[in-house]
């Protein structure tokens, strides 16, 4: 979930692309969930989908494959991991 963000209930994953946004959206509806989606700003090119976070109730990482993945798209949403300061 590094491209979006944790709501009390629902989770919003944004992205530049709304096909990218639609696309989730239908896989989720496939799933038998709820999904919605909005362009948010109306001078930004910045397209959400929210959903429930029951979607991901239970969810884990176990094979090996699916842990890289995830370690892969962490660095493309992120970019780089942030190294702890110093006390001072």
């Amino acid at each position: 979930m590094h491209d979006g963000t944790v709501h009390r209930r629902t989770l919003r994953i944004s992205q530049r692309e709304e096909e990218y946004v639609l696309l989730l959206k239908s896989l989720i509806l496939r799933m038998g969930k709820r999904a919605w989606t909005y362009r948010e700003g109306a001078a930004r090119n910045l397209y959400v989908v929210e959903f429930s976070k029951t979607l991901v109730d239970g969810q884990r990482l176990i094979a090996r494959t699916d842990i890289i993945h995830y370690v892969r798209g962490y660095f493309d949403a992120e970019g780089s991991v942030a190294s702890p300061t110093a006390p001072d």
